[in-house]
């Protein structure tokens, strides 16, 4: 179909051109010049428009690559605004963490010096008690004893020292005094007889119970008395020598531990007058 068309109008055409031929021979020469002058500025324009075009191509192309930058700035910038305002929940929520512990600690603290309030006073009685149970008790190594309440009467007035302290070296005597009970010792002490004359001699403790000395020759042997808070000479009918000696030598790690058979004052003479 379609050579058909083209044979069609292939005459049409050839008669079109060759009359437009014809017509151009016969234009004048000026005519002409105007024609040439009109073709090459209408080249030398398009051209201009070539370039013109090319030069706006290249700027497009540089305001879309930065575009692209912008908006992958953009981007993370959104990735870490979204990140800091996480880090800014944490943060609250550590802060309101922290004000909740700042007042249980303020509570806390305010707890505390009303304990010290109340605790100073505490040690204060709690050494005036240990001093009178000192005296009332039985009298064996009173030197070491006695400097040990003087030095805690000393620490309390210290305002160095933290009420801690002072109150772990209280209950620190209180350990020791109570350790004495169940102790079985033998020392080297000072005697100060009814006549205020000084005597060196060797005493024995068995806890609480038995408080005896002995002269360095083992000629005296003495009990003490805890009902009439005095010391009773023993016989050698009250007590076997030999069983003594025993007792200094289990006490000083001479001997092993064995049953001993000592004399002890009688159970009535050890209850005060107030519980009978």
């Amino acid at each position: 179909m379609i050579p058909s068309v083209l044979r069609t109008i292939a005459p049409v055409f050839r008669r079109c051109a060759t009359r437009y031929l014809l017509l151009f021979l016969l234009l004048p020469l000026s005519t002409l010049e105007v024609i040439a002058s009109d073709l090459q500025q209408a080249t030398e324009q398009a051209r201009s428009n070539i370039h013109a075009g090319a030069s706006s191509q290249k700027k497009i192309d540089l305001i879309e690559e930065a575009t692209q930058q912008l908006f992958s700035q953009y981007k993370n910038k959104l990735q870490q605004l979204e990140s800091l305002n996480a880090y800014n929940r944490q943060l609250d929520q550590l802060v309101e963490q922290q004000r909740i512990e700042e007042t249980r600690l303020a509570g806390e603290l305010q707890r505390v010096v009303e304990t010290q309030r109340k605790i100073l006073p505490l040690i204060e009685r709690m050494t005036f008690a240990l001093e009178q149970f000192v005296a009332l008790d039985i009298p064996f190594l009173p030197k070491e004893r006695s400097e040990r309440i003087k030095e805690l009467k000393s620490l309390i007035q210290r305002p160095d020292i933290s009420t801690a302290e002072k109150f772990r070296r209280v209950m620190e005597a209180y350990q020791i005094e109570n350790e004495y009970g169940r102790t079985l010792e033998a020392y080297q002490g000072i005697l100060l007889t009814e006549e205020q004359t000084k005597r060196t001699v060797n005493f024995l403790k068995i806890g609480r119970v038995i408080l005896m000395y002995q002269t360095l020759n083992g000629e005296q042997t003495t009990l003490w008395n805890q009902e009439t808070r005095t010391w009773q000479p023993l016989d050698a009918s009250q007590f076997n020598t030999a069983e003594v000696k025993h007792a200094f030598q289990v006490a000083r790690r001479q001997a092993s531990p064995d049953l001993l058979m000592l004399p002890v004052p009688a159970p009535e003479q050890l209850i005060p007058e107030i519980a009978r």
